[in-house]
Parts: structure tokens; C-alpha cells; sequence
């Protein structure tokens, strides 16, 4: 198993693959704010990446 990145912290790792590799994450204060129900809608790639840009 690879090694968690430094945001891991901030989000909800799904067990839907995103792709091969990667899983569906999402925010977990845009969970706290919008419920889990539209924040599942606004899911992307656990990826440093797409964690950080995120965030911004």
C-alpha cells in the first residue's frame, strides 16, 4: 500500500476508483458544510494534486 499524502487528513477516501489506481475522495468540511449528499457530488481524484487544488 503507497503511502498517504499530507492532506489525507482533510478528506473522506471513497471506495469508488476514480481510475485503476486512484479512488474518489472528498472534503470533509464540504461534508460538515453542504452534507454528504451534495458533497458527493463534488468528487474528484485522491491525488496530492487534485487535493491541493482543492482546497485553494
Amino acid at each position: 500500500m503507497r503511502e498517504k499524502h499530507k492532506l489525507s487528513g482533510y478528506f473522506l477516501i471513497l471506495d469508488e476508483k476514480s481510475n485503476w489506481w486512484n479512488n474518489f475522495a472528498i472534503c470533509m468540511d464540504c461534508i460538515r458544510v453542504l452534507g454528504l449528499d451534495e458533497a458527493q457530488k463534488q468528487k474528484f481524484t485522491n491525488t496530492k494534486r487534485a487535493c491541493a487544488k482543492h482546497l485553494e
